[in-house]
């Protein structure tokens, strides 16, 4: 007997034994380790930033076998160029936010992305809570979503009210009004527009088609050099108009969107043409001195100009999310992380964070609430300001629309103002190569 009973203490203790080291093996710090590569536009100083941060940690926390390996830019085209190079060129991260319309379809063309649908095959409940509005703007040619938004944005002219008040000018409204304070800030050293032309133009040049041609502007299409949009010469006229007034820095050719930010930031400049990731990044509370804070900003419409023709309004709307791999999709290691990443970033939670009272975005979440804002003056005004002129606004931004050949507006924006080259010279060039044939 004292056999038998000795027999089954040792079959106990080696069962209690396998069935430890089993539930240790089962443990998430005993899962096998991954790395999953990341990028994003919440690069520079994108209040989003430390949203995406924050979740970013948590998920690592929360998954200690996970490692996040993630390389967020600011978004210009250098960048633009090298994530649409890296999906070409099998260097493609796991998961990237980014833009959706021409840059987004040359993602997709790459073959390298993984559609929402397919996903849905697999997780029925990926991107649930987002709504169809937003995800039929997201849609490809194809049919397909690519992408799964968790903000959007509208853009705008910001105002430091203080300058105009110190300079007795009446804020732009309209053309007149903006003409004025130009004129009056550029006699007296201070800059009127903070615009770095030659580095990141583009919300900028969304206001001059808007100035000519109002909301329809932004629908038209150079698809020939035959078929040049006159309202889009009139853009190009309207910003070597400004150019010659002295409305912009006197290095706006050559600086960077870095420093005429800190121009504004720091009251040397009455006006930035900005969207939606601006108002967080300006203090409630300047403790320095040499700051603007959120009480001094506003934010409102560019003003039509004088020969323009069309429905004023703004822009604004959806202009991308985040992208699955292909090969992160198809690595059984990643699946079930890749998604559950995503999901992180684009739950209601998630969503009313990024688009909360310090940010200011706009949730694609049908049950995410608009914040209710006291302590966050602009950022409230920005709420405000996208309800009042959402319903009658251009999505998306014409630059969203615009495949590679756009480099070649941008790039020529410079030489438009310096007059060697003209409005038609230029877009001709850009219809030519068809920039929004995708």
């Amino acid at each position: 007997m004292k056999k038998i009973m000795s027999m089954l203490l040792i079959i106990l203790l080696l069962a209690g034994c396998a069935s430890s080291n089993g539930n240790k093996s089962g443990s998430k710090s005993d899962a096998k380790k991954i790395t999953i590569r990341t990028a994003s536009m919440y690069g520079g100083t994108d209040p989003g930033s430390q949203n995406y941060q924050n979740i970013m940690n948590k998920f690592m926390a929360d998954y200690p076998n996970v490692t996040i390996e993630d390389e967020s830019a600011p978004i210009d085209e250098q960048w633009r160029a090298s994530v649409i190079n890296d999906f070409n060129s099998g260097n493609e991260p796991d998961v990237i936010y980014f833009v959706h319309h021409a840059d987004g379809q040359a993602l997709v063309d790459t073959g390298q992305v993984v559609s929402v649908e397919t996903i849905r095959e697999v997780y029925p409940d990926y991107a649930a809570n987002i709504g169809d509005s937003a995800m039929n703007v997201l849609r490809k040619k194809d049919g397909q979503v690519y992408c799964v938004p968790m903000t959007g944005y509208w853009m705008g002219n910001f105002v430091n009210t203080e300058l105009f008040e110190e300079y007795g000018l009446d804020l732009p409204t309209d053309w007149d009004k903006l003409v004025t304070a130009i004129q009056t800030f550029k006699e007296n050293g201070v800059t009127p527009f903070a615009l770095a032309l030659g580095h990141i133009p583009h919300f900028f040049i969304e206001h001059m088609f808007l100035s000519a041609g109002g909301v329809e502007a932004l629908q038209e299409r150079p698809n020939s050099a035959e078929e040049v949009p006159e309202s889009w010469v009139k853009a190009m006229e309207i910003l070597k108009e400004l150019y010659d007034m002295g409305a912009f820095p006197a290095d706006t050719n050559s600086t960077t969107e870095e420093a005429v930010k800190l121009l504004f930031d720091e009251g040397k400049a009455a006006m930035l043409v900005s969207g939606t990731w601006h108002p967080g990044s300006i203090p409630v509370e300047d403790t320095t001195g040499q700051l603007v804070t959120q009480d001094q900003v506003m934010v409102m419409p560019f003003p039509m100009h004088p020969d323009g023709k069309g429905t004023p309004g703004i822009v604004g709307g959806w202009n991308g999310g985040f992208y699955i791999s292909k090969a992160a999709w198809e690595d059984p290691d990643k699946r079930d992380y890749v998604v559950k990443l995503v999901q992180a970033h684009t739950s209601s939670e998630a969503i009313s964070n990024y688009t909360g009272k310090d940010t200011g975005g706009v949730s694609p979440d049908s049950s995410v609430p608009v914040p209710e804002v006291s302590d966050r003056p602009l950022v409230d005004r920005g709420f405000k300001f996208w309800a009042q002129y959402s319903a009658n606004h251009a999505d998306p931004a014409c630059d969203h629309m615009m495949s590679d050949p756009k480099n070649i507006l941008y790039q020529g924006l410079t030489k438009i103002v310096t007059g060697d080259i003209t409005p038609e010279e230029l877009l001709k060039q850009v219809a030519e190569k068809k920039p929004f044939d995708y």
